[in-house]
This record gives structure tokens, sequence and C-alpha cells, in this order.
């Protein structure tokens, strides 16, 4: 019997998980303030609400067709890729002693006329479950699931601004995503110039002159688009490279009638100012990876030997309808029997996801050592 999925397809269950999704959605992608004002989060009906951008994206073979089944692994997964939107998916499955656990809480739970998790009764009073930890367990599942679709949205959407491109290979279905949004028959501009390496490297804080390679970029920017970028966005460790440069205690130097020993991020914003380059915002958000040896690790959205610029309003990332979710938009999760000998139940979660940036010429990217 599927005990579990029987347990979370309940009335009140059912309304508690769909609240957990609407929640996790709602908080991960507006988690930061940095993304929305640059992407902002934007829903659509229809899949193919990017037909008009696709025409101006170079996509390679490797982004199928919706019904088209990607490449199945060992295991018989598969990811569907569209051309217009990447549909992604994930599911947790539950062992054979979690299925025990929960047909122990319900029989539990009615012989003692109370419910599997706490609750609140008609006049206010606490009511203990007869498991809430088991509860509070399941919908952390259905959290990380819904979860796991937006931090996805947001590592292309990362990898977009630092490469122009989405190439991703999955490391559970071994599906390989790879969509170019450079121009590629356009030549009269290099928004992805040669990383800075030898004695130009940040990192060689003598000789490297990261203000003037700042300034040069924003430049090369301006003289594309006719306008700056809005700001610049670094990590912790790259902006600290840059704070210690012999060349930015000159240019701090300069400004003030004594030597700077050591230069302050408000010196350093000044000096940026006088120069006509944005200002930087140091960003150092990761997320969890599965490698391929299915063993996880910590992963940077930035990597922290980069540099990209961002434009208020450059594009938009995008979620769209699933079938799973009868044509409507959002991250559809649902937790099911998937196999009765021996009962296997299971919590699967789907999306239709894609990061946009209709004008390749806003992104510029740079790797400073």
């Amino acid at each position: 019997m599927s005990w579990i999925a029987n347990w979370l397809s309940q009335a009140q269950q059912a309304k508690a998980a769909d609240m957990v999704i609407e929640d996790t959605l709602s908080n991960l992608l507006h988690r930061s303030n940095l993304l929305d004002d640059y992407l902002p989060f934007k829903t659509y009906s229809s899949p193919k609400f990017l037909a008009y951008v696709m025409e101006r994206i170079n996509t390679v073979a490797s982004v199928i067709a919706y019904g088209t089944e990607a490449p199945a692994t060992q295991h018989g997964t598969f990811r569907p890729i569209s051309a217009e939107l990447l549909k992604t998916g994930l599911q947790y499955v539950y062992d054979e002693q979690k299925m025990w656990d929960m047909k122990e809480a319900m029989e539990n739970a009615a012989l003692k006329g109370i419910q599997v998790s706490d609750m609140v009764g008609p006049r206010g009073e606490y009511i203990k479950g007869s498991n809430n930890d088991l509860a509070r367990y399941l919908f952390g599942t259905i959290e990380q699931i819904a979860n796991a679709q937006v931090e996805l949205l947001n590592v292309f959407t990362w990898q977009l601004l630092q490469t122009g491109k989405i190439s991703r290979t999955d490391p559970r279905t071994g599906v390989t995503v790879d969509i170019d949004y450079r121009n590629p028959h356009d030549i009269s501009y290099n928004h992805y110039p040669a990383a800075l390496t030898g004695g130009s490297a940040w990192n060689q804080l003598s000789t490297a002159n990261g203000i003037q390679d700042l300034m040069n970029d924003v430049d090369t920017f301006a003289d594309t688009n006719g306008f700056p970028p809005d700001k610049i966005i670094m990590s912790r460790k790259l902006y600290n490279d840059l704070i210690q440069q012999q060349a930015t205690k000159d240019a701090a130097s300069s400004m003030t009638v004594t030597q700077v020993g050591t230069v302050s991020p408000e010196m350093l914003d000044m000096a940026l100012d006088r120069r006509g380059i944005p200002p930087i915002i140091r960003f150092d958000e990761m997320y969890q990876d599965e490698l391929i040896n299915k063993t996880s690790t910590k992963v940077r959205f930035l990597n922290d030997n980069r540099y990209v610029f961002i434009c208020e309003n450059m594009g938009e990332r995008a979620m769209g309808p699933t079938l799973e979710n009868d044509g409507q938009t959002g991250i559809y999760v649902v937790t099911q029997e998937i196999k009765k000998h021996p009962p296997v139940d299971a919590t699967i979660g789907v999306a239709s996801i894609l990061p946009v940036v209709p004008d390749p010429k806003l992104l510029f990217s740079r790797q400073a050592k």
C-alpha cells in the first residue's frame, strides 16, 4: 500500500504541501535582490513563448523538442528538453523503512483519534501528532524538490552571465544541454576578452592594474551599447585582490595628501566613480550539485576568478507550463506510488525554465586570474 502517497493526498496534507511549494517558489525566486533587478522572474502560459527570442539564439543539436526522449542513462531516466524551454525534473524515492514508519504513524494516529502531524485544534489548542518528525521530513522533501528546480534556473542564469552560453551535462541523466546566446555572426565587438594572465592577473598584486582593466572593459561595453553597465559583480576573493593591488593603492593615494597603505571599500568606490566605472557588488552564494559518482559538492554560482557586467532588465528568468501540471505554469510536485512490489513511493517535481537575455551585447564577462 502507498502509505506516504496516501497520507500526502489527504486534503489537509495536500493543502499544506501546496503551501510549501508556493512558499518555496516565492522565497527562492526572491531570495536575492541581485538577480531580481536585472533578470526578474517571469511566468508564461505557453511553452512556445520564447520562439521570438530563440530565432536570435544559436541552439546546437543537443537541444531537442518536446515529445522526444533525451538519451537514457543506465538507470533508464531521461530529461526532455525543448528549444523554447528546458524541462527539469527530480524525484526522491522513499525507502521501505520510511513506508513502515508512515504505516505505523497512521495506525497510531487512528487509534488515538489524532493526526500524524502536530496541529492546532478548533479552539486554538495544540494537539500533538503521532509522528510529527516524519511529517516534517516529508514536507521538507517536498520543499527540497521544489528548491532544486529554481536552483537549476539560477545556475543556468549565472552561467549565461559568465559565458554567454548554457552548457551542462546532467550528472544524473547524462543529458547535455548547450545553448549559445551570443551572436556568432557579429564580429564588431568582443564581450568575452582573453583572460588576464601573467603579470596582469589580479592576484599578481605588484603588477596587475584591475582598475585600468575595468575601465577598459567598461569602455568596450559602452562603445557597443551606447551606455555603461549598471553594476559589476565579482567574488569577495577577486574584490580583495583588486583592493590590495599596488595600482589600486596608487589610485587611492592620488585622492589624498598622504600615501595609502590599505585601501578601504569607500576609497575604492570613489576611485571607480572618478573613472566612470560602475559600483562593484560582491557575490559568493553557492549551491549543492551532484557529481558523476553520486557524491555532492558545494559550487559557486559565480566563479571566484570572474567578473560580470549587468544592466537593469537585461533579461529574465522565465518559467512556463508543464503537461504534468495540466498546462499550468509553476513547479509541479506530486508524491505517488511508482512501484507496487515491493511498494515504493516517490516525490517527483518538474518545471519548465530558461534564463533569457534577448540582446547578446548586454552580456560581458572576463576571467581576471
